[in-house]
């Protein structure tokens, strides 16, 4: 649905989304549906998005049509001739909130906000979503990405380089700690994840960085545990297998100590002992693995 049509059901005169009636919504969304298939469960995010598209509408208003026309109020008389769909008694009273000292205060602290923001992205309207479908298309994958890349690559400009010192410190420090993790040094969990600690704050509550406008903390990290879940348990069938392997080789090797008449038990068990200490150090926190019966094993690879 186009949004300078959803506009006109929306005066611009409401001070926020919460105060525009219920009524006017529902036509919003009755509408939406002659446009559109949608089921009912989808009803809230379409009046989520229409709810944004009509703040940026009356920002544009303002910042384009209001504020450089201040000092010229003959020009600001009438709706501009675009958006003629404005009533004259609503454009009237929007002006004149929006001119307003109060509102005028509120303007600048919200520039001086935005100015403290070094981690500006770069995607302008193509969103994280479709910045996601370029990334698996140039990589020819359709694994999903994590937030952490995405959120590197809507900061890189079209020189394929970082802005400014602060985002390319903080990209480095994101392939640091994915080093780590694919290493077993690190271990992240929920929104303890790579992106928070790289960035060293939080999410704010509701809203994550580095991915969509309707993407959720329980859908995302619901789907990031299982991701998680699933390398951790490949990786650590490498390191079980890795463990197979080598006491296989040293089986060999006590049978050759026997024959020289050395404690072949002795030393599969200081062995074993080793490298049991080293399979636990590195253990996931979603997956254990069974006691390592260590005379066990010697009975089976000792000959």
């Amino acid at each position: 649905m186009d949004s300078s049509r959803t506009q006109q059901h929306i005066p611009v005169t409401y001070e926020r989304w919460s105060k525009v009636p219920s009524e006017i919504k529902e036509k919003i969304w009755k509408r939406a549906k002659l446009y559109f298939k949608l089921e009912e469960w989808s009803k809230k995010q379409i009046l989520s998005s229409t709810s944004s598209k009509w703040r940026c509408f009356k920002s544009h208003l303002t910042s384009t049509y209001i504020v450089p026309f201040k000092d010229k109020p003959e020009v600001l008389k009438h709706p501009p001739s675009m958006y003629d769909f404005v009533e004259q008694k609503h454009w009237e009273a929007f002006v004149r909130i929006r001119l307003s000292e109060q509102w005028m205060k509120f303007r600048q602290i919200q520039k001086t906000r935005q100015g403290k923001d070094m981690y500006h992205h770069r995607i302008s309207r193509k969103g994280y979503a479709n910045l996601e479908v370029e990334l698996k298309r140039s990589l020819g994958s359709n694994d999903e990405i994590e937030r952490s890349v995405l959120w590197k690559e809507a900061r890189v400009n079209k020189k394929g380089e970082y802005d400014n010192e602060a985002v390319r410190e903080r990209a480095k420090r994101i392939d640091e700690l994915i080093e780590k993790r694919k290493e077993g040094a690190l271990s992240t969990s929920g929104s303890q994840d790579v992106l928070t600690m790289a960035l060293e704050t939080p999410d704010h509550r509701g809203q994550l960085r580095g991915l969509g406008q309707f993407v959720t903390p329980t859908s995302y990290f619901g789907r990031a545990n299982s991701r998680l879940l699933s390398e951790e348990v490949r990786l650590m069938k490498q390191r079980v297998n890795f463990l197979e392997e080598t006491m296989e080789k040293m089986s060999q090797e006590i049978r050759t100590m026997k024959e020289l008449g050395q404690s072949a038990k002795l030393i599969m068990m200081q062995t074993l002992i080793t490298l049991g200490r080293s399979v636990t150090k590195n253990k996931s926190r979603q997956v254990t693995l069974q006691r390592i019966d260590l005379m066990y094993l010697c009975k089976r690879y000792a000959v």
